[in-house]
């Protein structure tokens, strides 16, 4: 179960959710000043939703930054 996901692939098809969630519904709420926060269950997979997220807002063109904090239990 773990290593479905951690797959590229689902990974990739959940950061076009999130992403096209936050900037439909999310981004002009509060002056343009909203956030978002995604919870993942390992620092690893924080790692692979990062790297999906900048490459994902980067194909884009579009002006949205993220921000990636991870706590080791």
């Amino acid at each position: 179960m773990r290593l479905a996901c951690l797959h590229d692939y689902n990974i990739a098809q959940k950061v076009q959710v999130i992403v096209e969630h936050f900037r439909d519904h999310v981004a002009g709420l509060l002056g343009g000043q909203a956030k978002a926060m995604v919870v993942t269950a390992s620092p690893k997979e924080a790692v692979r939703y990062k790297l999906g997220f900048d490459k994902s807002i980067t194909q884009r063109g579009w002006l949205i930054g993220d921000l990636l904090a991870a706590e080791c239990w």
